[in-house]
């Protein structure tokens, strides 16, 4: 029979995660029948993109989501339905919300789904923050930024952080302890092999590209040189 502790650490366990599928993460309340249009147009495009998990691997799986995402933004998308700043304001709680509730509803099994799903919609988010011209999100604003990067590569520890520095409640306070001590993990940007981020060197120009090793940094610079021209301009 268990002790009194560990009945008292199940029960607050047990309660904790109740709390959690009550909470809605900070969700604002909508302010207009397009929040309802947006809700329901972005729940689709999500749905529509599981067939990419079937075609793309489980590391570029985050990011080919994402850019599912974009594509289906273009042409008056679901981000356009967002007009006034309340408006957008609720759609960035919405989009907050929504990743922390995957994470958090998935925090016993913790699928590539969820946790890749999360991503995506952390890196819109980030994308949002960073672009100057607000919530239009296009191809004319790069994803390049060592944040971004981190995010694209689909790690559970650095989703769980960026979602938790936002959301107003403590949802995540359990995963973040859990993922806080997972490796901090990179991806070389020439031979695409995943290792310790402390044994990656950094692109001293642009801060974002990450090379295990010299000879992968030249081989890449080709490809990588517009690139990161363009970040140090920024």
């Amino acid at each position: 029979m268990p002790s009194s502790r560990k009945r008292a650490k199940g029960k607050a366990r047990k309660a904790t995660q109740q709390a959690n599928k009550q909470c809605e993460h900070g969700l604002l309340p909508k302010t207009s029948p397009r929040c309802w249009d947006f809700m329901d147009k972005f729940l689709a495009v999500m749905s529509s993109a599981d067939s990419i998990m079937s075609t793309a691997t489980p590391e570029a799986w985050s990011m080919a989501v994402f850019c599912h995402f974009k594509e289906s933004n273009k042409d008056g998308g679901f981000f356009n339905l967002l007009s006034s700043e309340a408006e957008k304001k609720w759609g960035r709680s919405y989009l907050l919300g929504l990743a922390t509730a995957l994470l958090v509803d998935d925090i016993t099994s913790a699928s590539a789904w969820a946790t890749q799903t999360a991503c995506s919609i952390a890196l819109f988010i980030s994308e949002v923050e960073e672009s100057e011209i607000g919530w239009i999100v296009d191809d004319k604003v790069p994803l390049l930024n060592p944040k971004t990067r981190d995010l694209i590569q689909g790690n559970e520890r650095d989703v769980v952080r960026f979602l938790k520095k936002r959301i107003k409640c403590n949802c995540l306070n359990d995963l973040y302890k859990q993922t806080k001590k997972l490796p901090k993990v990179g991806t070389c940007s020439g031979c695409q092999k995943q290792m310790a981020r402390k044994d990656l060197m950094i692109c001293k120009d642009c801060r974002v590209a990450q090379y295990c090793c010299v000879g992968c940094q030249k081989q890449d610079w080709p490809d990588h040189k517009e690139m990161c021209e363009y970040v140090r301009q920024k």
